[in-house]
């Protein structure tokens, strides 16, 4: 495992709702990510993009309770997680490398994709060259 892992949009949701509930999870996959992020030995990170989605959801059936926002972005004290928000630079990156786009991948899947490589680099010079 890298020392870096993208959470897509249904493995935060689990990753969250493991950590801050206890529910189980069958994924031995995941399992392993939480162990690793409650360990401090791999960073998980989502994106607040997934998270608004997932905050959309749990509005919608009614089951968003007044803590929640506060306990998610709490995670980070007490393992190795992290949330990512868009920000310009990510954006002309995405828009710079556009060929998943263009090959009907849906946008969960293309931005797990890119930000999955886009935390790996300096995309700062990315886009400059």
């Amino acid at each position: 495992m890298d020392n870096i892992y993208c959470l897509d949009k249904d493995e935060l949701y689990l990753f969250i709702e493991n950590v801050l509930y206890s529910e189980q999870i069958e994924d031995s996959h995941l399992n392993a990510v939480i162990y690793n992020a409650s360990n401090w030995l791999v960073e998980s990170i989502g994106l607040t993009y997934f998270l608004g989605r997932i905050l959309q959801k749990k509005i919608n059936n009614g089951v968003l309770s007044k803590d929640y926002i506060d306990r998610v972005y709490k995670l980070k004290d007490s393992l190795f997680f992290d949330l990512n928000e868009f920000e310009a630079n990510f954006i002309n990156y995405l828009l710079l490398h556009d060929r998943l786009i263009k090959e009907n991948f849906t946008l969960d899947e293309i931005l797990n994709f890119f930000h999955s490589g886009f935390i790996e680099k300096d995309y700062g010079r990315i886009i400059r060259s």
